[in-house]
């Protein structure tokens, strides 16, 4: 996020910037937090961190799972105006 703030100041090409985040940095998001939550056992005081991991971990596999549908499955032909 800081890099965008810093390309929509100078005026540079945004494009680049949201595709790596969408395609790459949150997959990677939600692995990191899924490898957490499937290694790590409970311990004491560590509750916080547990749910943040695990909102992190369904946010991003929603936000994949919405990719995954809008890339393969959704229907664009109403785009396709003559």
């Amino acid at each position: 996020m800081p890099l965008v703030t810093l390309a929509e100041k100078q005026g540079w090409n945004q494009r680049p910037l949201h595709l790596v985040q969408s395609f790459i940095a949150v997959p990677v998001a939600c692995v990191a937090s899924g490898l957490y939550l499937w290694s790590r056992r409970r311990q004491p005081g560590e509750g916080a961190l547990r749910a943040l991991a695990w909102l992190v971990f369904v946010v991003t596999l929603l936000w994949v799972a919405l990719l995954a549908y809008l890339i393969w499955f959704a229907d664009y032909s109403w785009m396709d105006q003559k």
